[in-house]
C-alpha cells in the first residue's frame, strides 16, 4: 500500500551485486490491525495493489519515524477506516513477512498486527487510499480476504 506521507518512509537498504547488474533491496516496517465490532464482526477493507488489481486486506501501513508498531496500527486503522478503536487483551495478533518489487526494487515488508475493539467513528471516514469498509461475518470476511498469510493471522487471532 503506497504512503500518503511526504519523504520516504524508515526502512533499511541493502545492496546485492550479481549476473545481470546490481539489486537493490528495500526492508520496510508496517503495522495494521484484526479489527472487530462490539457484536463480534471483522473489519477488512477493499483497495488496490500495486498492479491496480481490487483486493480485500486487513488495514496497515507504514511505521513513521520514531513510531511504535502499535501506535501504527491504531492510527492506520483509524485512517483507513474511519473507526476509532483500543487495543484487545491480548493485542499482538501476528507477524506477517513478504517480498514484492515495486520500481525495480525488491521490498521485504514485515506487518506486525494487533487486535483492535472498535469503540466509535464512521467507516464513511475512511482515507482516498481504501475504495470500501468491509464489516462481516468473520468467516464471510476471511474468505473474501485476497492474501492467505492475512487469512491465517485472522484465523489464529480469533482464538486468542
Amino acid at each position: 500500500m503506497p504512503s500518503r506521507r511526504k519523504g520516504l518512509p524508515p526502512a533499511r537498504i541493502g545492496v546485492r551485486h550479481g549476473i545481470g547488474g546490481t539489486i537493490r533491496t528495500v526492508f520496510e516496517h508496517s503495522a495494521g490491525g484484526v479489527v472487530l465490532t462490539t457484536d463480534g464482526l471483522l473489519v477488512v477493507v477493499r483497495t488496490r495493489n500495486l498492479a491496480g488489481q481490487s483486493v480485500v486486506t486487513l488495514p496497515k501501513g507504514l511505521l513513521e519515524a520514531g513510531e511504535q508498531a502499535i501506535e501504527a496500527a491504531r492510527r492506520e486503522v483509524t485512517e483507513e477506516t474511519g473507526l476509532e478503536v483500543r487495543a484487545a487483551d491480548p493485542a499482538r495478533a501476528g507477524v506477517v513477512e513478504y517480498w514484492f518489487v515495486r520500481d525495480r526494487v525488491r521490498v521485504k515488508k514485515r506487518v506486525d498486527f494487533f487486535r483492535f475493539a472498535v469503540t466509535g467513528g464512521d467507516p464513511a471516514l475512511h482515507d482516498n487510499e481504501v475504495d470500501e469498509v468491509v464489516i462481516l461475518e468473520p468467516s464471510a470476511a476471511m474468505g473474501k480476504l485476497t492474501y492467505p498469510a492475512e487469512r491465517d493471522l485472522v484465523r489464529k487471532a480469533l482464538t486468542l
